[in-house]
This record gives structure tokens, C-alpha cells and sequence, in this order.
């Protein structure tokens, strides 16, 4: 995600002001604050957020853990869930830089003019 924002900014400064617009939803998406039990907040979670994955993957929330410590609601506790996941989020955040550098490398050139 720091690639992504990292490509998109022309200067530091816009880049150091992204940084806490891209760790706050990780923080509250990565079910170690609020509780992602289902719905829309699971979707954005799996979908968005790396920090999600790897929590889930260190998290053991079985038998024995009290209701009140479950933060994830039932899931799978098989690791190449979240290892694939999170090489999936790798894969698209890879592709979606090099799409932008691409773009900007065109735009450079004067490629990007929409066609009459």
C-alpha cells in the first residue's frame, strides 16, 4: 500500500501526510480493536487490509479463550489462509504500482491524450 500512495505522490511531503490516512483503517480493520465478527466490516477487512491476515494468522481463538478475547468470529484457523491472502494482497498492491508508474511514465511522454 506504501508503493501505491509512494507511485500517486509527486512530492515527500503529500506522501508523509498519506502515511496516517493508510494506518488508521489498518489499525481499525485489523480486528485487534474493534470487533470483526461479519458483515460489511469483515468484507473491507479481508478485502483492504494486510494487518487483518496477519492477525488472524498469529490469533488462536478456540476452545478456552473467553468470548469477551474473540475478536474475529468463527473462521478457519488453517494458516495457508492467511499466507495466500496476504500474497494476494501483495500481488494486486505490486500491480496496481506498476500500472500507475506506467501511466505517469506515458503522461511523461505525452502519451495519455484522449483520442478525437
Amino acid at each position: 500500500m506504501g508503493l501505491i500512495v509512494s507511485a500517486c505522490v509527486r512530492s515527500t511531503d503529500k506522501g508523509v501526510l498519506a502515511v496516517p490516512l493508510l494506518i488508521t483503517p489498518q489499525i481499525l480493520l485489523g480486528a485487534t480493536i474493534l470487533p470483526i465478527r461479519g458483515g460489511v466490516l469483515a468484507v473491507l477487512a479481508k478485502l483492504f487490509s494486510p494487518l487483518y491476515w496477519a492477525h488472524r494468522g498469529c490469533r488462536n481463538e478456540g476452545e478456552g479463550v473467553p468470548a469477551l478475547w474473540q475478536n474475529l468470529g468463527t473462521y478457519d484457523p488453517a494458516l495457508w489462509i492467511p499466507f495466500t491472502a496476504l500474497a494476494a494482497q501483495v500481488l494486486v498492491a505490486t500491480l496496481i504500482t506498476i500500472l500507475v508508474l506506467r501511466w505517469q511514465e506515458r503522461a511523461a511522454l505525452g502519451r495519455n491524450r484522449a483520442v478525437r
